[in-house]
């Protein structure tokens, strides 16, 4: 049985626990208020910072590549090789631990406040009542679910090792067969769950939510933590 997409409205084959198009999960779905589960009373404040485990993940493997990559570079006699992989460890350094301290300021820094009797409130005591807002959107691009692939791959595993009836040539094989695929698991885990979601992050089709206003301005929160939630209670907010 297919359901709807609780973002673009596409339809999601029930075989799968999100949307395709935009990323939204039905366990997101689930979470946040729905018509028959409606928003909670009171003021709710949603923070930056949805994806820091991410970025402490990034900044611990590429500080650890950067330290290689520095020590390989310090063995040498200042040829241009050298020169490459000295620029290479810099880089890794600067795109590791100073993207993730950019991400901390962002999560103490960044803030918002759902007030249902009033609208927005924004830090340094700013405030955007409901008559003044036009809408919210979902925009910028949004990982797909990469469970398929990673549930197939143990799949895979669980098969080689029930193969494995007895000692000998053919039970190696499966051994070293399974260490090969579970080492792809962890490089399709690490690759889609941590480098695509801080780099898709970094980059200019980040995911992000708006906040239309009825000037023609616009306010912008990316990596919004709750955002389904943040969403569906200014939707709430705005139908009064």
């Amino acid at each position: 049985m297919s359901s709807r997409c609780g973002k673009c409205g596409r339809e999601i084959h029930e075989d799968r626990s999100s949307c395709l198009y935009c990323g939204w999960s039905k366990a997101e779905g689930g979470a946040a208020p729905t018509a028959e589960r409606p928003v909670a009373a009171g003021p709710a404040t949603f923070r930056s910072g949805a994806t820091t485990w991410r970025f402490l993940g990034w900044a611990s493997a590429a500080t650890a590549a950067g330290w290689i990559v520095l020590r390989q570079a310090s063995r040498g006699a200042g040829s241009p090789e050298d020169d490459r992989l000295l620029a290479a460890a810099v880089a890794l350094f600067v795109l590791g631990p100073l993207a993730f301290l950019a991400q901390v300021l962002r999560v103490a820094l960044v803030r918002v406040t759902v007030d249902p009797g009033a609208g927005l409130r924004l830090p340094r005591g700013r405030f955007v009542p409901w008559d003044e807002i036009e809408g919210v959107d979902f925009a910028g691009l949004r990982m797909a679910d990469d469970r398929t692939l990673i549930r197939f791959l143990l799949d895979v595993i669980r098969g080689l090792s029930s193969g494995i009836t007895e000692a000998g040539l053919w039970a190696a094989l499966h051994i070293l067969l399974i260490g090969a695929v579970a080492c792809l698991v962890l490089a399709v885990a690490f690759v889609s769950g941590v480098c695509l979601p801080v780099f898709l992050l970094l980059s200019p089709w980040q995911p992000r939510v708006v906040v239309r206003l009825k000037n023609g301005r616009s306010l912008v929160w990316r990596d919004l933590t709750r955002e389904a939630d943040f969403v569906h209670r200014v939707k709430a907010g705005l139908k009064g």
